[in-house]
């Protein structure tokens, strides 16, 4: 986090060690509430009910139907790169 961001340079001079954990501790919450708002505005699980649905959805397919679609999709791309290769040896 840049020192402009968090006015570290020019808010607080102080010789006082409470005034300097009582900044510090208003620095950290400065760079809480910077990193909230950038996990809003980037983060896909904060999209709500789009997050939740696919989710759901997750839920309800079983540890076997999810192994069987990762095995035929692993067969589908072992076949394309098969095919792949033969065309570039003839």
């Amino acid at each position: 986090m840049a020192k402009s961001f968090l006015n570290l340079a020019k808010e607080f001079q102080s010789r006082s060690f409470e005034a300097l954990v009582a900044q510090a501790i208003l620095v950290c919450c400065r760079c809480i509430m910077l990193e909230l708002i950038k996990r809003a505005n980037t983060d896909p699980r904060t999209l709500g009910n789009l997050f939740h649905a696919v989710s759901d959805e997750l839920k309800q397919i079983s540890f076997t139907e999810a192994l069987a679609l990762l095995l035929k999709l692993l067969e589908e791309i072992l076949n394309c790169v098969v095919e792949l290769c033969k065309e570039q040896g003839q």
